[in-house]
């Protein structure tokens, strides 16, 4: 996580001192809006180095939807525009299987919440929707939390519903979208996106969360066997 954010930071600075014009307020935006999700997450590996074998079973593979919001700062020179964007979603599941420290395992229902962050970059092409909408795409890393909560869950160890499922993942995104043409950005030109997004773990964490003012980490460990995708819309305006 720490060099993510580090590799980011130095992109960042050096794409957006390439040129001083760049700085100018007219390049800056600062966009905000909501979004709508179809999720699809696979935990049939996962928790403490602990592997099961993918039996097929649909159980192993989960499909929700959900909804969120969408931020993004950047800046935008030319036909480009680099930016750092954020999505945090919100998801129900109904029935998923965990397994943790080697022979316990935790199933259930509840919800989850999905913390995304990344650098993107995005080109603005030539062409409209009948002189109203810019047609543009872009791609990008992110760095992804995703966390569990479970209502009543079934265990055969010491888990309850105050407890967590943390996985801390890597992953990207791309997406095509549409702004409105505006001949100023005070206008608060609106926008719409489709975006796909792949998230893979690296970590995982169990969390006790009986104190919300003060959550714990019970244990973490390395994680590669955790992974989900999502096809997300987002839409909403430019503020400033």
């Amino acid at each position: 996580m720490k060099n993510f954010i580090l590799f980011f930071i130095l992109s960042f600075i050096l794409v957006n001192t390439a040129s001083a014009d760049i700085f100018s307020s007219d390049k800056f935006t600062l966009r905000a809006g909501l979004s709508f999700n179809l999720t699809q997450i696979h935990t049939d590996r996962l928790i403490d180095h602990t592997e099961i074998e993918d039996d097929g079973n649909p159980e192993d593979e989960t499909k929700t939807v959900g909804l969120g919001f969408v931020t993004s700062i950047g800046y935008r020179y030319d036909n480009w525009e680099f930016a750092m964007a954020g999505d945090v979603i919100f998801g129900g599941f109904t029935d998923v299987s965990f397994n943790y420290n080697s022979s316990n395992t935790i199933r259930g229902g509840g919800h989850f919440r999905l913390v995304s962050i990344g650098p993107q970059i995005k080109y603005y092409t030539p062409y409209s929707i009948l002189n109203l909408a810019n047609i543009y795409f872009g791609f990008g890393p992110s760095w992804s939390l995703q966390t569990f909560v479970f209502r009543h869950p079934i265990t055969t160890g010491g888990f309850n519903d105050k407890k967590r499922v943390s996985f801390e993942n890597y992953g990207g995104s791309l997406f095509i979208g549409f702004e409105e043409i505006k001949p100023f950005k005070e206008m608060h030109p609106i926008f719409l996106e489709v975006g796909y997004s792949y998230m893979h773990s690296y970590k995982v964490s169990i969390l006790d969360a009986s104190n919300s003012a003060n959550v714990i980490t019970l244990s973490e460990g390395d994680s590669n066997d955790f992974s989900g995708q999502y096809i997300i819309v987002r839409a909403g305006m430019a503020l400033f």
